[in-house]
């Protein structure tokens, strides 16, 4: 790793949506630090299996050390990218990452780890009431196996709602889903990595700085998350004015995210 290259944001997008979903928050972060916007991976067999798609997220990390940024699913990976990348190795080890993705020094390339309307669990169990209601979501699974247009065009309704421009948000999410490249068998193990992965304990023992921002009009993620994130001394912060598409308020957003990459840099 290059220890001299300048600190970078990486920003991850949201299931089934394209890295110009996520255009509006890099143009505002813009002008103080290189911003990447990562792509996700087409290729099936990549997302059949956790560590390939670590790695092929990983493999487009910039040189030098970063923030990440992750939106709703992206969060989650982001999670797991600051636990393989830039904490320490019992994280690792607990989360089946290979030996030599370790890191290779006591230097960290992860400096901070920023979710945005990211849930640690998204779908809800027994000891979790902040997930989405586990009959809700196999429903939407079962919609988008049977009319997947139909579905995400339903998506892209919850997502931009709480929105202030909620009909312009809608139709632009639509827009933007319209250009993703990437197959109804790869979304589909989108939504089983959102109905799995967990990392609640992840983020309890990360040692990198952490800040999650969630919004009080979300329709796929619960408000009173916050509550959660508190209990575990973790620094959030809640939007009143949006919903899951934070890049709606996406000035407000990077002045949170510039005072958190000031702070930990």
């Amino acid at each position: 790793m290059n220890y001299s290259a300048p600190l970078s944001l990486v920003l991850i997008p949201g299931w089934s949506m394209p890295a110009a979903a996520l255009e509006p928050l890099a143009e505002s972060l813009s002008g103080e630090w290189p911003v990447t916007i990562l792509q996700w991976p087409t290729e099936l067999e990549v997302w059949q299996h956790q560590d390939s798609l670590l790695d092929a997220m990983a493999a487009q990390l910039p040189e030098g050390p970063v923030v990440l940024v992750g939106w709703s699913l992206g969060g989650q990976i982001a999670s797991l990218l600051a636990a393989v990348k830039g904490c320490k190795n019992k994280l690792s080890v607990q989360y089946g990452v290979a030996s030599g993705r370790e890191r290779e020094d006591k230097r960290e390339k992860i400096k901070g780890l920023i979710t945005l309307a990211s849930n640690p669990r998204f779908v809800a169990n027994q000891d979790w009431p902040f997930g989405m209601d586990q009959h809700t979501f196999k429903a939407f699974q079962q919609g988008f196996n049977q009319f997947p247009a139909k579905t995400l065009k339903e998506f892209c309704l919850l997502v931009a709602k709480g929105a202030g421009n909620y009909r312009a948000t809608a139709k632009s999410l639509q827009q933007l889903q319209s250009q993703v490249d990437l197959s109804h068998e790869v979304l589909a193990e989108g939504l089983k990595l959102l109905a799995t992965l967990d990392t609640r304990c992840l983020l309890q023992q990360l040692t990198c700085p952490q800040l999650h921002l969630l919004a009080e009009q979300d329709a796929l993620v619960n408000h009173q998350l916050v509550e959660w994130f508190q209990q575990q001394i973790l620094p959030v912060t809640s939007f009143a004015k949006t919903g899951h598409y934070l890049m709606t308020e996406a000035d407000e957003v990077a002045s949170q995210i510039k005072q958190f990459v000031v702070e930990c840099n």
